[in-house]
């Protein structure tokens, strides 16, 4: 088998996530299904919505069982970063942190406002009642 043989539409695929769109605990790829090629670009749909990229037959890896169908993939455009939020486990890429100096010991505390305890991103040096 060729490294880039053409992708038929309907199989699927595998997606590289960028580190910068996954959070460290989520998966390195997305699953998809070709939703339709033209001239040599594929549209992808993922169980969250079709990707708004394209993309190019070197950027996806065909995968060998059929995980995601073109059945179940919604009518909706969605962001590649959305679309692993959406998978993800831990919420996606972001982490949320308060940046209090006053020592997170009220309400204006974004992390106990949440029922969070504060983290190593939140403050380095300040003293906190909240970990």
């Amino acid at each position: 088998m060729f490294r880039n043989a053409p992708i038929s539409v309907g199989q699927t695929v595998r997606i590289p996530i960028p580190p910068v769109d996954r959070a460290k605990t989520d998966p390195r790829n997305l699953l998809g299904v070709v939703m339709q090629e033209e001239d040599g670009f594929y549209r992808i749909g993922t169980d969250h919505g079709i990707l708004s990229q394209q993309y190019s037959r070197n950027q996806i890896e065909p995968s060998s069982s059929q995980f995601v169908s073109k059945e179940n993939v919604p009518d909706k455009e969605i962001s590649l970063r959305a679309a692993v939020g959406a998978d993800s486990l831990s919420g996606g890429q972001g982490h949320k942190h308060c940046n209090c100096v006053q020592g997170c010991k009220t309400g204006k505390c974004n992390c106990r406002s949440l029922g969070r305890l504060c983290n190593s991103r939140c403050h380095n040096s300040t003293s906190c009642k909240n970990k």
